[in-house]
This record gives structure tokens, C-alpha cells and sequence, in this order.
């Protein structure tokens, strides 16, 4: 895995000749965009999981029994905000961005219908892999 993400980027910085304000454009496409999915997963997931929480984003208020973290929506808009003017005003990136995300994602959903054919009746059916609950306390003597 080292090495494939090593060769994507000596293959990005040969490709953009190392032109550093084409890549510093893209930087910002990536990060840009990985923040605005992150926090939308977190909006939802506020939703989806009502356990209480060790931290929350300030602004939250109670409605009929439900807690509406207006606080991390606002923090969703703002940075869906910054995106779209990203995507407006950096065009290299914003095409290199989404050639990238479309040859990426071609790639994954290719490979995921290749092994899931390779692997037949033992497929992954995406099941819940992880246990939710919590252990009040914690006994390093039970998983040895």
C-alpha cells in the first residue's frame, strides 16, 4: 500500500511537471472535499445513532425527543459553502479532481464485482462487522 500511494504521487508531481500552484489546487479539491463528506457522515450518523456522546458540537437543541445538532449542520454548510466555490473558481483541479474521482471509483466498484464473483458463495454481504456496545470496564487478561 506504501508504495502504490508513493507511485500516485510521484505520478501526479511528474504529470503536473511540478507545477506548484496545479497541485496546491488539487490539494485543495482533496482536502476541501474530504472535510464536506466527513462532516456530512457525522451529521448523519448523530441521527442514526442516538448514544450519548463524550463530545458534542455546541448549538444542539431538543425537538419532540430529538437532538438537532444545528451546530455540526452549520459546520456542513459552511464547508459545502467553501467546496462549490472551490469547484468554481479552480478549474484545473476541479477537472483533474473529478477525473480522478470518476477513474477511482470506476476502479473500486470494478474490483469489488471482480472478487465478489471470484469468491462465489463465500461473498461478503455487508453485514455489521462491529459491536457497538461498550464494556464498562476493560480487562487486558481476557484477550490474551
Amino acid at each position: 500500500m506504501l508504495y502504490l500511494i508513493v507511485g500516485l504521487q510521484l505520478i501526479t508531481i511528474i504529470a503536473s511537471r511540478g507545477n506548484m500552484y496545479v497541485l496546491g489546487e488539487a490539494y485543495a479539491f482533496g482536502v476541501v472535499w474530504s472535510f464536506v463528506f466527513k462532516a456530512a457522515a457525522m451529521v448523519v450518523l448523530r441521527f442514526k445513532d442516538r448514544s450519548p456522546r463524550g463530545f458534542k458540537v455546541p448549538l444542539n437543541f431538543r425537538v419532540r425527543g430529538v437532538e438537532v445538532p444545528v451546530g455540526l449542520i452549520l459546520v456542513f454548510l459552511i464547508l459545502a459553502a467553501t467546496a462549490v466555490l472551490n469547484v468554481l473558481t479552480k478549474e484545473v483541479a476541479t477537472i483533474g479532481g473529478t477525473v480522478f474521482t470518476a477513474v477511482f471509483l470506476t476502479t473500486f466498484i470494478l474490483s469489488e464485482r471482480y472478487h465478489e464473483k471470484k469468491r462465489g458463495a463465500a461473498a461478503h454481504h455487508h453485514l455489521e462487522q462491529f459491536n457497538r456496545l461498550t464494556a464498562e470496564q476493560f480487562d487486558p487478561r481476557c484477550c490474551r
